[in-house]
């Protein structure tokens, strides 16, 4: 199908008399006896287009497939994330077991090291020797 492409945009006056785009740059337009003409001045050049272009349904269709696959895809990420919120509250519990069982242990090791150890006399007083009979002359 042969359409006129415009090599810089074609302006035209709207019922108000303001200037209005009607023929795109680098647009393709069916050629009519107003674009042929603007051919003819050298405004656009003919050009060959493929008259068998994808159908409505055809890029519809395509368009699902790649919709599906974005929510796929989306569907797929959300899910990876979700497991690596539970990867990372597992370690989190993991740690918080692992600092909890130490605290233990070491609170054992204090009471079997208080339950063996004899007890302490720093804070008694020492015994006060009885007087001799040979000092006390």
């Amino acid at each position: 199908m042969k359409v006129a492409i415009y090599s810089a945009d074609w302006n035209d006056t709207d019922g108000a008399g303001n200037s209005i785009v009607k023929y795109a740059k680098g647009k393709p337009y069916p050629l009519t006896d107003e674009t042929a003409g603007h051919i003819a001045q050298g405004h656009a050049v003919e050009a060959e287009v493929d008259d068998d272009p994808v159908t409505a349904a055809d890029k519809a269709a395509r368009a699902r497939q790649l919709a599906d696959k974005a929510v796929q895809k989306a569907q797929e990420a959300e899910a990876a994330a979700a497991l690596a919120e539970q990867a990372k509250e597992t370690a989190r519990l993991a740690e918080e077991e692992e600092a909890a069982e130490a605290k233990a242990a070491a609170e054992r090791a204090d009471a079997e090291r208080a339950a063996s150890a004899p007890e302490s006399n720093l804070f008694q007083r020492p015994a006060t020797p009885a007087p001799n009979s040979e000092t006390a002359e």
